[in-house]
């Protein structure tokens, strides 16, 4: 388990153990991109990659990506790229319109708050705020899909007390 993340570490073993069971596609095998990989060879910008895969909308001022269904509750973990020609749909895909812009001024008034209370500055002073600002932009969505509180405060703050919480509450 790293220092960082047992989550991220879990996400890493569980997603690689199942690639390897995937026949190779091409001459090699499937690379793998994970969301916790800042820099290097091996980064990949996982909003960039939600959106030209087709499965949401990036959200340039917020920095988030939405759909109509989830809104802003899902997770992006992992790229797997494959050595093999794309199919055409996928080629052709249109990216995903913006999912409810009538929040835009909302959203908007929020993003301006949150940062003139200094939000960029001190990102885990205001983590209740950007959590409240992902869920106004998933008001509207068709499922609500928004994490429990204790997801919340934990992706939010990698907080390892709140993880094992929600382990043992799921173990009893």
């Amino acid at each position: 388990m790293s220092a960082d993340s047992p989550l991220d570490d879990y996400t890493r073993h569980t997603i690689a153990t199942i690639v390897k069971e995937v026949p190779m596609f091409g001459r090699t095998s499937p690379e793998l991109r994970f969301a916790d990989t800042f820099s290097g060879p091996e980064f990949c910008d996982m909003l960039h990659a939600a959106v030209v895969s087709g499965l949401a909308w990036r959200d340039d001022e917020l920095h988030l990506c939405c759909t109509r269904r989830w809104g802003c509750w899902f997770a992006l973990r992992a790229v797997i790229v494959f050595d093999a020609v794309a199919p055409g749909s996928a080629i052709n895909a249109a990216p995903m319109e913006e999912p409810f812009p009538q929040l835009r001024p909302q959203l908007s008034s929020a993003y301006a708050a949150l940062v003139a209370a200094g939000g960029l500055q001190n990102w885990a002073a205001h983590w209740r705020e950007w959590a409240a600002l992902r869920q106004l932009a998933s008001s509207l969505a068709e499922e609500d899909c928004r994490y429990d509180d204790e997801q919340v405060a934990y992706h939010y703050t990698k907080d390892r007390d709140t993880l094992r919480k929600a382990v043992e509450a799921v173990q009893r």
